[in-house]
């Protein structure tokens, strides 16, 4: 049986200017679009598992057909990176519909170890404990995920010299720079703040 019970729940949502600049208004001379941040405190495994609140809340928030980069992190772990990963040819609801389910996990041979290891890491929050689920919304006409979540992953392995919880490791090509839509993604997660400088409630 879950043991999940229904927690006070924290999210919230901010407007961002990716730091490519891209889509560049000629006219303006300025970005010309405009993306958002998603961002949710995990208290309780059911938040993900039971009741699908996170899933929930992006549909709320209108993330339906958004494709992005997002990273699941512990608040206060010395290895605070969960997973990251890239929305490419799905949107964020349906990564996370595919990944939690009511009542339990999916399972079997179609699960990946990185996902294993991503249920057991998230297996450990508690209210004193939480994780954050982060989801950068990018424009599909414009933005390469993969590219940014190898950018993160770089800066990852900078940072820490070894790889995520789920075994995301350092990527073994080189980056298409010109590409990356949010280089501060990384270190806006690490520090806990939206691109604003605001903290994580």
């Amino acid at each position: 049986m879950a043991r999940y019970h229904k927690a006070i729940e924290i999210w919230d949502t901010e407007t961002y200017s990716p730091s490519s600049g891209r889509p560049h208004n000629h006219r303006t001379g300025s970005y010309d679009g405009e993306c958002r941040v998603f961002y949710y405190k995990i208290t309780d495994i059911g938040q993900l598992r039971s009741s699908n609140c996170v899933l929930d809340k992006l549909q709320t928030e209108n993330f339906d057909n958004s494709i992005g980069l997002y990273f699941y992190r512990h608040d206060n772990r010395k290895k605070p990176f969960i997973m990251i990963g890239a929305c490419t040819d799905r949107p964020i609801t349906e990564h996370i519909e595919y990944i939690w389910v009511p009542g339990g996990r999916k399972t079997g041979s179609g699960v990946k170890k990185s996902l294993e290891k991503t249920f057991s890491e998230l297996e450990l929050v508690r209210e004193e404990s939480p994780a954050y689920f982060v989801f950068y919304e990018m424009m599909a006409e414009e933005a390469a995920p993969a590219v940014d979540k190898a950018n993160a992953l770089e800066h990852h392995h900078t940072e820490f010299g070894y790889s995520t919880l789920s075994g995301d490791s350092k990527p073994r090509y080189p980056i298409a720079t010109r590409l990356i839509w949010h280089d501060p993604a990384f270190q806006e997660v690490l520090s806990k703040k939206f691109p604003s400088n605001t903290y994580y409630r």
